[in-house]
């Protein structure tokens, strides 16, 4: 009977065992936390009940409670997987259990949320069967959303004496965000291995976090037990707490939000590339002995933290190149800018930020005298004020459709011989409210003429005197322009320092017996006129702004020798230009068919101008005009998309991009028309150069262009000074239309396609046929200097042969027609046929230039054909009294082979060849001294 009590009793004590929940369950496969087939004994573990996985992956789809968690080494991994949306709470610890025989690879993923007392990693004692070869107990930890830790990590690396081996304990947080309240439990192992406890610098890092609570987190900084903080984000977040002294460890990202003070634990202490340094809240400081590094790339966010007034808390670049970005996060108030953050010793402070994002709407004020920075994204509502200068180098960005008000000329934009900032493409919306300075770069390596603009509109202080001119004050010697005229009445003064102007008159300097260098286009009449005073003359309008051609050599005042004589050669300058930025549509209406338009852009950014043409809006427009100031004194190329550039030799080849600063002709292709300019028309293409960049555009393949380039000599080397093309096809026009490109005068030599009684730069024509012709056109040719005319083809198709006749020597020259470049050099002298429609390009389909009637023959000449050491005999028609002839006889390529004089007698004369010529065709030019008349003849040696 007894024995059934003690019995009875047993079974009574099991069954309250039970019933309190106190079982402990053992993974025996993996699969699913809800499912009694997963565990032994079989069920599904509570809230009072404890957990043992093995080699196993056990799958929580629900949200649970139990006890504790310890994983078992074996043969594979233990891991747990807490889907994305579910919670798993122990109420007591985590534990990964090391193992004398394997290494115990224990794994955390899965998008849920887990929460444990304290993380328990290795244990203190190992016993003395513990084998040489070391094993490892390492928990990883993958993307969890949140892993709440109550209490402390704890990871115990155990030590075997004799003989010696290490059970290594690790904690790798790969990815997901772990919370700790307590500390970093790591005790010292000596002598003991490196890399032990928690670390980010893994294999597959992504992106983890882990936030510190605790007012002294106990992170040790040793090699052996330093944890590694290279491939997550830290941040320090206790409620409370005195000065705390950070780490000097190296950080990826480090995050500061606590109101408590901050400091820099020593010069070791480094912020990596590429890295963050968020200020949420509290105030950092350092000493000049212990201050925070940081690399290049890195992001310093300030919301409601701040630095320590004084350079010695300023972040400390790692060496002079680094740049650094700026970012700042609403705040509750006003962020006031009155110191910079990072510098490099020995340079200055403000050399080396590179982005400075303002993301508050309450607003900012500078009160830095100069803050260089590359970039400046602004993305909310807000006001920007303050003393200060932002100078931005590369981008001014507003990408969220916010208004800006900013104190006037705040904002520079800076151009140099680098780069010229400009703005982005805008959003619907977004506008900057209050004057921005806006500059524009000149290499001036040369003296040219271009087409220029001030992207910015505003009804005060608009005059070209007050912008390009500096408001007449001298601000160095390469900023402003100066800008002259034979009646300018400026007067200024050279104390040897500086140049002050003593009486503004008219703003123009004077240059005796000069021209003015600065002129306006009426667009309603499509005419230029002079610009005789630059005080009264707007640069822009309170809507827009507006095109000058502009000669501008040197900078304000440096033109001349303050006496009317004009200073030689060229300087760099920077143009400077304040009003409110023009953003948005800009549309230009009354564009007419029979008139060029003079458009500046309007953005201060490059704009792609096929995109413009491309635009269903402004079908009526189909072409530009722009000067290519590299080319001659500055020479006018003519676009379209059919051949591209009608000079084949601009800098602007296969570039469709206008810089900020450029204006430009267009004309209606047919009745009057409207042209729209939008924000997607805006290009990241920026060139200081010629004010253009590469950027392809492709011409039709399927047209034949004939191409002709003029080059002028030059201290013995020819440059080219003008171009023009035909576009052959079928559907082309011989005559004159809407599609051709009329010839813009340049300020030196022009070369044009002549048709109809008009110069084009482009003209569209029918596919060839025979006895086509092209009559090429120059004027403003310089007597006395040498010219070369360069012609060639491209997708020429034409079976027949060409020649080139000119009309003015004689010379008729065979030309190629498969792509290569045919040169032809010749003199302009002060008989006025030797310029104007001089040549002219026939096509032939019959036969070669050897079987053609070559022009009107005045003369005969026999034998034809002679032999090398003939005498020939010229008889010439209607001369029958005694005169001089001079005679010249080219090869078919045009060069001259022989020359000399003869007289005839009775309309008869002769030329001894004396062996001079090669087999072959050549031409014989007749020039009649008394009256210059010349015929010509071909001659056949054989």
């Amino acid at each position: 009977m007894k024995k059934l009590y003690i019995f009875v009793f047993v079974m009574c004590l099991g069954g309250l065992n039970s019933f309190f929940g106190q079982t402990t369950y053992t993974s025996i496969t993996s699969g699913n936390w809800n499912s009694a087939s997963t565990w032994s004994p079989s069920g599904v573990p509570t809230t009072s009940d404890s957990v043992n996985i093995g080699n196993h992956t056990i799958t929580v789809t629900a949200n649970a409670i139990c006890v504790s968690i310890t994983t078992l080494s074996g043969t594979a991994d233990a891991r747990l997987v807490v889907n994305t949306g579910i919670s798993l709470r122990l109420t007591g610890n985590f534990s990964v259990r090391p193992s004398n025989t394997t290494n115990n690879d224990t794994f955390i993923s899965g998008g849920g949320s887990f929460e444990a007392n304290n993380v328990v990693i290795g244990f203190d004692i190992i016993n003395n069967s513990f084998p040489t070869a070391t094993r490892l107990t390492t928990l990883y930890v993958n993307d969890l959303t949140l892993f709440k830790i109550r209490g402390n990590i704890v990871s115990t690396t155990a030590v075997n004496a004799n003989p010696v081996a290490f059970n290594e304990s690790r904690l790798r947080h790969r990815s997901g965000t772990i919370d700790l309240d307590g500390i970093l439990s790591i005790p010292a192992v000596n002598p003991g291995p490196a890399a032990l406890g928690y670390r980010t610098d893994n294999d597959n890092q992504e992106n983890s976090t882990i936030i510190f609570r605790n007012a002294n987190p106990s992170i040790p900084s040793d090699v052996q037990r330093a944890p590694s903080f290279t491939g997550g984000a830290v941040e320090f977040r206790s409620v409370s707490g005195t000065t705390y002294t950070l780490p000097s460890l190296l950080y990826k990202n480090l995050i500061l939000n606590s109101n408590r003070s901050f400091v820099s634990g020593g010069s070791t202490l480094t912020i990596s590339i590429g890295g963050v340094l968020e200020l949420k809240m509290g105030v950092f400081s350092s000493t000049v002995n212990n201050q925070m590094r940081i690399n290049d790339g890195v992001t310093i966010v300030r919301s409601g933290g701040s630095f320590l007034p004084g350079s010695n808390s300023r972040l400390r670049l790692t060496n002079a190149a680094n740049q650094y970005n700026v970012t700042y996060e609403q705040s509750a108030s006003i962020i006031a800018i009155n110191d910079l953050p990072a510098y490099f010793p020995g340079s200055t402070l403000n050399n080396s930020i590179r982005t400075v994002t303002l993301n508050s709407t309450n607003g900012f004020t500078f009160s830095i005298p100069i803050i260089p920075v590359r970039n400046l994204v602004v993305n909310a509502n807000c006001s920007i004020s303050g003393s200060g200068k932002v100078l931005v180098s590369d981008l001014l960005d507003i990408p969220n459709g916010s208004t800006i008000n900013v104190t006037d000329n705040l904002i520079t934009l800076v151009s140099n011989s680098v780069n010229t900032a400009r703005v982005a493409t805008l959003p619907n919306g977004s506008s900057l409210v209050g004057k921005v300075t806006v500059q524009r770069f000149l290499p001036n390596i040369g003296r040219n003429w271009r087409l220029l603009t001030a992207p910015v509109k505003g009804s005060s202080s608009n005059s070209v005197w007050e912008n390009w001119q500096n408001n007449g004050i001298f601000n160095g010697s390469d900023i402003g322009a100066d800008i002259w005229g034979p009646d300018g009445s400026l007067n200024a003064s050279d104390n040897g320092s500086t140049l002050t102007v003593n009486t503004i008159g008219n703003g123009l300097s004077l240059i005796n017996n000069s021209s003015y260098n600065l002129r306006k286009f009426d667009n309603a009449l499509g005419t230029f006129s002079n610009v005789a005073n630059t005080l009264s003359q707007p640069l822009f309008t309170a809507a827009i702004n507006q095109g000058y051609l502009a000669f501008l050599s040197h900078p304000f005042l440096g033109a001349t020798n303050l006496e009317g004589v004009g200073n030689s050669g060229s300087v760099q300058t920077t143009l400077s230009a304040s009003g409110q930025l023009i953003t948005g549509d800009v549309t230009y209406s009354t564009i007419g068919s029979n008139k060029f338009y003079l458009i500046g852009n309007p953005y201060a950014s490059p704009l792609d101008f096929k995109l413009i043409l491309d635009d269903v809006s402004n079908t009526g427009v189909n072409k530009l005009w722009i000067i290519d100031p590299t080319i001659g004194l500055g020479s006018y190329v003519n676009w379209d998309k059919t051949v591209g550039y009608s000079n084949a030799a601009t800098s602007f080849i296969d570039s469709t991009i206008l810089q900020s600063g450029q204006a430009f002709f267009v004309r209606a292709s047919s009745a009057t028309t409207t042209l729209t300019i939008r924000e997607a028309h805006k290009s990241d293409a920026i060139s200081n150069t010629t004010l253009n960049r590469v950027s392809s555009s492709k011409i039709k393949s399927d047209v034949a262009l004939f191409r002709a380039l003029l080059e002028k000599e030059e201290r013995n080397l020819y440059r080219n000074v003008d171009g023009c093309v035909a576009a052959l096809y079928d559907g082309g026009n011989n005559s004159l239309d809407v599609n051709d490109g009329r010839k813009i005068s340049n300020p030196g030599e022009n070369l044009a396609i002549f048709t109809d009684s008009f110069s084009l730069s482009i003209e569209h024509r029918e596919a060839i046929v025979d006895n086509d012709f092209l009559t090429l056109r120059i004027s403003d040719a310089v007597v006395g200097n040498n010219y070369k005319l360069k012609l060639y083809t491209s997708n020429f198709v034409y079976s027949g042969v060409a020649y080139l006749e000119d009309l003015y020597s004689g010379v008729i020259t065979d030309l190629p027609l498969n792509g290569s470049i045919f040169e032809y050099k010749f003199k302009v002298t002060n008989d006025e046929l030797s310029t104007g429609k001089r040549f002219k390009i026939v096509f032939k389909r019959q036969g070669s230039l050897g079987t053609t009637d070559l022009v009107k023959t005045n003369f005969t000449v026999y034998p034809n054909p002679a032999s090398n050491h003939d005498t020939i005999t010229v008889l010439l028609d209607d001369v029958t009294s005694a005169a001089t002839f001079s005679y010249k006889i080219y090869g078919i390529l045009g060069q001259l082979l022989y020359e000399g004089n003869f007289v005839s007698a009775n309309g008869a004369g002769s030329i001894e060849l004396n062996g001079k010529l090669g087999v072959g065709l050549h031409i014989i030019q007749l020039r009649n001294t008394i009256n210059n008349e010349q015929f010509l003849k071909k001659l056949i040696i054989k």
